[in-house]
């Protein structure tokens, strides 16, 4: 299955915070540098390195820090739906920058797309 770039290439300083909300199934690839990579409710974590590549496998939040200056780059498995929002905070900074935020269907819509989604996988 083909991957669709969210974020081609994301510049990270060290200290930097990841963070992807409600992703399954979006790939984190690391270009260069470091990334310690935790998911919520995983007793697991992942440190990767450059050339190295995590999908996130749960729904809620997954957290990546760069340990050093990183380069990561956010796929997901389909074109227009990768997470409920992608933002990064940078060190010394209190504000995240949001790199994507969906927006919140109608109840409708959303229980359509939830019903045809295993079915566009199925292609």
């Amino acid at each position: 299955m083909r991957e669709t770039f969210v974020q081609g290439s994301l510049a990270m300083p060290r200290g930097s915070l990841l963070r992807v909300e409600d992703g399954e199934g979006m790939l984190l690839s690391v270009k260069e540098g470091e990334l310690w990579v935790t998911e919520e409710g995983s007793p697991k974590d992942h440190m990767l390195q450059a050339g190295q590549s995590f999908r996130i496998t749960r729904g809620g939040t997954a957290l990546g820090h760069a340990f050093r200056r990183s380069v990561v780059s956010l796929a997901a498995r389909r074109p227009g739906s990768p997470a409920r929002r992608i933002a990064v905070t940078r060190p010394g900074s209190a504000d995240a920058t949001v790199l994507h935020q969906r927006a919140e269907l109608p109840a409708w819509q959303a229980l359509l797309q939830f019903l045809v989604a295993p079915l566009r996988e199925m292609s």
